[in-house]
């Protein structure tokens, strides 16, 4: 490539002579570059030498000496991109240098500071510098020593979490740090939220008729001159549900310490989650009622029956409204898995998903003109620890892989760059840049890849992809011979070579322009035999986005495949996909809650691809809007859809749309809630420009009966309403519309008296002919309360090969993740035991296993399966 100012001096610098009787102008030389001794004339005036051709210095004044140079590694490349933290600050003030302090001291003066002290009994030695204009560089002839050994301590640690009636055990480590004895008055303050646990001789505490007493209760505790003493504070929360704060103070002749332990009491049974989104248009209407059911009955009981609908005590729920329609904004800073989805998800993809939230949420607030510097800086700080997990699987060579014992994957490194492209922004790039280099040496690993007739393929390590969608197919020529198309991957990475064009270096743009072309021509020449709804959708996003001569039939394809439900809301789906069912009463339509159905999460992506296709082509239309009211209207979460990849590729959709609809300007909403199950529950909130991504959230009190929803104005809304509830029986459990997952779970206590050791056996396997495997795929298990294993102990037993597709495992309190690359269809066991790490009376009495595909759909209930989406309670 070169960068002549006319034709001729393009010519000149490629070195091609041409013979023409065109009139080719030519540019008046005003410098004469010796080129015997190695002179070379810049674009627009001046020399230089070719030894400094492409040495990383500009020696012309138009850098044209730097312009068409080929990629070279650097001494700090391992460092730049692969680094895991790309803060630019130099010290942790909040961590270990909490002494760090910079100040700028006046002439002949004195500076007075405090410092908050780490909670550590440590040896510290202080030392300081100064810059000075008249004395230069000065520090202190000998580091000042500091011991922050308080005479005495007190620690506490116990469970965070446990379920309602469990009495729990809270450690409390006594040290003396004196050379002489102390006595200590420990006490229990008196709360309305917990009592004091008797434990009677011999340390028997009787599981359901402990001696339970409240006030304040103190102990005396001898400790020795340099001793520490270990003692067990047994509580028992006593509110059904919710936060609970115990406070526990110790006082000695040397002082007082007062330490509060946080606990969250959670409802017993196994929960279900029911969620209901509506989207409310007052574009065209001045009043808008909605009927939300809430899928609780007002008793538990039923009549004449040993099981019951729910347990008692374990109903909870909430409603949120926002004017955004894309949920809440940053209800969390910054959005994780478990925010969003209310999962964990660990590799590569789980990061890039996490990656892609955060980035499209910020362009949602900016093209709609809500983004505030404030959150913005906060989310790009967090923005950049996740991109730099991500770079953790990045090899030089241009490749990305899920697992840390993994294979590249062509797929992932596709949607990794394309999101880096997504979150590469001008007006960022002094919190949060991407070196090109990765992106173009991504694109050269994924342009080896491309077939002759322009399709791409995965690498041999992936039959069945990490992402089920972008399977192949075999398909019957005219001529009844088969042959293997991989459709919806080559468009994938045609969106991705579209959208990164502008970042690639070198030749490398040029070789991703022909794969280009190439891979259009490929699915042009597919379109006529293509009946797949998501093929045809995300192959028509890629040629519209290409501007291909073909996208017009591309679009009239597309709309044929339109599915329609209820109230003409459009959509795109391999199977039809019901809306949500209408219960009448009183003539009355109440929305009831909305499950799980076969491939909606396919449905989902499918639908978004053809939204951005209309906007592309014909802007916001009736069309459109009943697109994006469908899309509401299958949220399974207030600021999820279905799974990870749907839900970015929503959020993207509904951004594009909120930019080209301006619907901000026009909103001006008064919507009331109403609950007739709380006496006096009416609650009115305003939407306008003002509060429009303001989220607003509202507690339903008691757990039973229906929601009116009453808004009046202009404008649109969103309002949503989770219930949870659990249950403990088996008749509970709901068959998946097509069983995915066989799954079975024992676990074998240990015989010791207290139950130390549980080892858990779980055993499962795939049902599905077609595809033969899973994709990847995540086993969640609830813990008794108090037990635990270490994530170092996990990743352990993931590496000494206990399962032939195990990759990784990820441990919170209460539950243990593991992560299979696929599930096969036969049999396969795994082991793994967990410890009791603190004292905790009443063991859960029902608890919740899932088996799951991470790219299919979530969910949280032991005892119904959708799906794609194997359960069982143990």
């Amino acid at each position: 490539m070169s960068y002549g100012k006319n034709s001729y001096e393009t010519l000149t610098f490629s070195g091609v002579v041409i013979f023409t009787d065109a009139y080719l102008p030519i540019r008046k030389l005003t410098d004469s570059c010796h080129e015997k001794k190695g002179y070379k004339p810049c674009f627009s005036e001046g020399c230089f030498l070719s030894t400094k051709m492409c040495d990383g210095y500009n020696d012309c004044a138009d850098w044209s000496d730097e312009s068409d140079c080929p990629l070279q590694d650097d001494d700090q490349y391992e460092y730049r991109i692969l680094r895991m933290s790309r803060s630019d600050e130099l010290y942790d003030t909040a961590g270990n240098d909490w002494s760090w302090k910079e100040m700028n001291a006046d002439f002949g003066g004195e500076e007075f500071f405090t410092m908050d002290m780490p909670a550590v009994a440590d040896e510290w030695y202080f030392t300081g510098f100064t810059l000075s204009r008249i004395r230069g560089f000065t520090t202190i002839n000998t580091p000042i020593a500091f011991s922050s050994t308080r005479p005495f301590m007190m620690h506490i640690e116990g469970p965070t979490m446990c379920r309602r009636g469990e009495q729990i055990g809270l450690r409390l480590l006594l040290l003396n740090n004196e050379p002489y004895e102390m006595f200590v008055v420990l006490t229990l303050h008196t709360s309305p939220q917990y009592k004091f646990v008797h434990v009677e001789e011999g340390g028997i505490v009787t599981s359901y008729g402990a001696r339970l007493s409240g006030g304040d209760h103190q102990h005396l505790v001898y400790l020795p001159a340099g001793a520490q003493q270990h003692v067990d504070m047994p509580i028992a929360p006593v509110v059904e549900q919710g936060d609970i704060s115990v406070t526990i103070s110790a006082m000695t002749q040397v002082g007082r310490i007062e330490l509060v332990h946080n606990i969250t009491v959670l409802g017993e049974g196994a929960m279900v989650n029911k969620h209901t989104a509506v989207y409310l248009d007052l574009k065209n209407k001045a009043l808008v009622l909605q009927y939300l059911d809430i899928y609780v009955e007002e008793s538990p009981i039923v009549p004449y029956q040993s099981w019951r609908r729910y347990v008692y005590g374990s109903t909870s729920g909430y409603i949120t409204i926002t004017g955004d329609i894309i949920g809440p904004a940053f209800p969390a800073v910054p959005l994780t898995t478990g925010v969003v989805l209310g999962r964990e998800i660990k590799g590569t993809d789980g990061r890039i998903f996490e990656l892609a939230v955060n980035v499209w949420t910020l362009h949602y607030l900016r093209l709609t003109n809500q983004l505030k510097w404030d959150i913005t800086k906060q989310v790009l700080e967090e923005v950049n620890v996740i991109f730099g997990q991500v770079m953790k699987r990045f090899d030089r060579r241009g490749w990305f892989k899920n697992w840390d014992n993994s294979q590249p994957s062509v797929w992932l490194t596709s949607w990794a760059i394309r999101i880096f492209k997504h979150a590469s922004f001008q007006d960022w790039e002094n919190f949060f840049y991407i070196e090109p280099q990765i992106i173009t040496r991504s694109i050269e690993w994924i342009l080896q890849f491309q077939t002759e007739l322009g399709s791409f393929e995965e690498t041999t390590w992936y039959h069945n992809p990490l992402d089920a969608t972008m399977q192949g197919k075999f398909s019957t020529r005219f001529n009844d011979s088969l042959v293997y198309r991989n459709i919806t991957l080559t468009a994938h990475i045609l969106i991705t070579i579209h959208e990164v064009m502008q970042m690639v270096q070198g030749s490398t743009r040029t070789d991703a322009a022909k794969a280009s072309i190439k891979a259009v021509r490929y699915l042009e020449h597919q379109l006529s035999s293509m009946t797949d709804p998501y093929e045809i959708a995300i192959t028509a996003y890629a040629l519209t986005l290409c501007d291909s001569i073909e996208k017009e039939f591309a679009f009239s394809l597309l709309h044929s495949k339109r599915l329609e439900v209820a109230d003409g809301l459009q959509y795109w789906s391999r199977v039809p996909v019901p809306g949500n069912t209408i219960r009448y009463e009183n003539q009355r339509p109440f929305i009831c809650p909305r499950d799980y159905q076969t491939d909606d999460s396919v449905a989902v992506e499918a639908t978004s691809y053809a939204l951005m296709v209309n906007l592309m082509r014909d802007g916001v239309t009736v069309l459109s809007e009943k697109i994006v009211q469908w899309l509401t209207s299958v949220r399974m979460g207030s600021s999820a859809f279905i799974s990870t990849v749907d839900t970015v590729i929503a959020l993207q959709a509904l951004t594009e749309y909120a930019f080209r609809a301006r619907l901000k300007d026009i909103t001006d909403l008064a919507i009331t809630l109403e609950l007739p199950s709380t006496a006096g529950f009416r609650e009115t909130v305003h939407i306008d420009n003002e509060t429009f991504s303001d989220l607003q959230m509202f507690e339903v009190p008691n757990v039973w009966g229906h929601l009116n929803v009453i808004s009046k104005g202009s404008g649109q809304a969103v309002v949503q309403m989770d219930i949870n509830f659990g249950v403990d029986y088996e008749g509970f459990r709901e068959l998946a519309i097509i069983e995915t997952f066989n799954l079975e779970v024992k676990e074998f206590y240990s015989s010791f008296r207290n139950k130390s050791f549980i080892t858990i056996q779980s055993c499962f396997r795939w049902l599905l002919e077609d595809p033969p495997m899973s994709g990847l795929s995540v086993l969640e298990l609830e813990l008794p309360t108090g037990y635990n294993l270490l994530e170092s102990e996990a990743e352990r037993l993931v590496r000494s090969g206990v399962h032939p597709t195990l990759r990784d495992a990820r441990i919170i309190e209460g539950k243990t993740f593991w992560f299979f690359e696929h599930i096969m269809q036969n049999w396969t066991c795994f082991n793994h035991t967990v410890r009791r790490w603190y004292p905790v009376a009443n063991i859960s009495l029902v608890r919740q296993v899932q088996l799951y595909e991470t790219h299919a759909k979530g969910g949280k209930d032991a005892y119904v399966s959708h799906n794609n989406f194997g359960q069982g309670c143990y």
